[in-house]
């Protein structure tokens, strides 16, 4: 554009060739900068007024590829295919906070479902941070390995689980059902509009009590999500640059 630079990734160094960046804008939009890089990856978020929060840099995790598949009874089972999934520990980026944007991530999972892809974690991070500052409790995406404990569609670090909001931060010192009296029902439908505008297409959850029982926006009914709402299809919004 006679010599004027069309895009510009403001102070942050180059990304090296073992470095995957993940640009995450405010309106959904995904930038994925050195895509074939197995090593690290970076997290940037931007807010609309173009300010920009790095979220760090973590290793990936070499891990088992997998997938489902229907049973000669209909139901869904899994199983390890050629090819790895490269995911990333929670852990390294469970929280942040800068002025007014932020967030804490807490993950209590029996079978150690600490891990998403990078990109699922992209879309998780810029979800989060697009609501402005708020606390999350999960029961997590996948094992280390890239297979998915006891709930056979986490693998590969693509699905997850969040347990519901409850109102005053009720949820990160106790149980938030969907029969509670203590379900915020507005910040759960901004979580569950904000992660279908990053990339989440289709949710499993149970009809809410506060509400007369109807269901939160954008989701299905599924029996046994009374207590967490499940993501899935992961489709976001992302150029590779």
């Amino acid at each position: 554009n006679t010599g004027k630079p069309l895009t510009t990734v403001g102070a942050q160094a180059p990304a090296t060739s073992d470095t995957t960046r993940y640009h995450i804008y405010h309106d959904g939009k995904i930038k994925r900068e050195n895509k074939a890089a197995t090593g690290f990856a970076e997290f940037i978020y931007y807010e609309a007024n173009g300010t920009q929060h790095n979220l760090g840099k973590s290793a990936f995790i070499v891990a088992n590829k997998y997938e489902n598949y229907k049973d000669k009874n209909g139901n869904t089972q899994y199983r390890q295919v050629n090819g790895n999934s490269y995911l990333i520990d929670y852990s390294k980026h469970n929280k942040y906070k800068n002025g007014s944007i932020g967030y804490k991530w807490l993950i209590v999972s029996d079978d150690k479902r600490f891990y998403l892809s990078g990109l699922c974690l992209a879309v998780v991070l810029g979800s989060m941070l697009s609501l402005g500052y708020a606390e999350y409790h999960g029961s997590g995406f996948s094992k280390i390995n890239g297979s998915p404990g006891e709930s056979v569609s986490h693998i590969n670090g693509n699905c997850g689980d969040f347990r519901y909001i409850g109102t005053d931060n009720t949820h990160m010192s106790q149980l938030t059902y969907v029969s509670h009296n203590h379900f915020d029902w507005g910040k759960n439908v901004e979580f569950v509009e904000a992660l279908w505008k990053f990339g989440f297409k289709s949710f499993l959850s149970m009809p809410v009590k506060i509400k007369g029982n109807i269901l939160l926006p954008r989701t299905t009914f599924y029996k046994n999500h009374h207590n967490h709402i499940h993501l899935q299809r992961l489709s976001p919004n992302v150029e590779d640059i």
